[in-house]
């Protein structure tokens, strides 16, 4: 899930969607079911994560099951390892 330009989009495998929400209501909403913040604007399945690394330019990039990079925010280390801990 990211925000872009102050509108809210959920990825699916297949498909993308629009929400009204949110991406802090999303975060609350969802956290249970293992939703975690990876920057300001996105919202990542802690279950669908499956590695991070440490890029050339010395960026963390999340890896997704599907393949994806997604960079992480350093701010936000601390709350994904929390939720793994969980």
């Amino acid at each position: 899930m990211e925000t872009i330009d102050r509108r809210t989009y959920l990825y699916t495998a297949s498909r993308v969607y629009e929400s009204s929400e949110n991406l802090l209501s999303l975060e609350i909403l969802l956290e249970a079911a293992g939703f975690i913040r990876v920057r300001k604007n996105c919202i990542i399945n802690k279950y669908k994560l499956r590695s991070m690394m440490i890029s050339k330019n010395s960026q963390i990039e999340a890896v997704l099951g599907n393949d994806e990079y997604i960079v992480v925010t350093r701010s936000y280390i601390a709350g994904i390892k929390e939720a793994f801990a969980r």
